[in-house]
């Protein structure tokens, strides 16, 4: 002869209200959702394309890419900003931030820093040298 032995949910559990609105948590899954989307999105171009590069103006970019060489397996980052005091009009100078993880093959002093100015010609803008100290 088997007893069944049946448990009962304690009721007082149940009357507790949740942390947020309902509405609160189907926003906070939408986010969620779209985050996971975009990484996705971004993972699947730097795998399967090299690279991503964003264009934020005809000479500032920011570019991820993936490094395969030989050993070294990773990831790099390089990131273009204006350098403070270089607002003429005909002159631009950017400072270029380069930044690697690697996950095999790691090779200590890769990340570097560079400043680049440019002068504007008609075509475009055109190279003029590193940044003045």
């Amino acid at each position: 002869m088997q007893s069944e032995t049946q448990i009962k949910p304690d009721p007082a559990r149940f009357d507790r209200p949740m942390p947020f609105s309902p509405r609160t948590g189907c926003v906070i899954t939408a986010i969620a959702a779209v985050v996971l989307l975009c990484v996705g999105v971004i993972s699947f171009q730097v795998a399967f394309r090299g690279g991503l590069t964003l264009h934020q103006s005809s000479l500032r970019e920011t570019r991820l890419w993936l490094v395969n060489s030989g050993e070294t397996h990773g990831v790099g980052l390089s990131r273009m900003q204006r350098v403070s005091g270089s607002e003429r009009a005909d002159e631009i100078c950017l400072r270029t931030n380069v930044t690697f993880w690697f996950w095999s093959g790691e090779q200590p002093g890769m990340n570097t820093s560079y400043c680049e100015c440019f002068i504007r010609s008609e075509p475009g803008w055109l190279p003029a040298g590193a940044c003045p100290e």
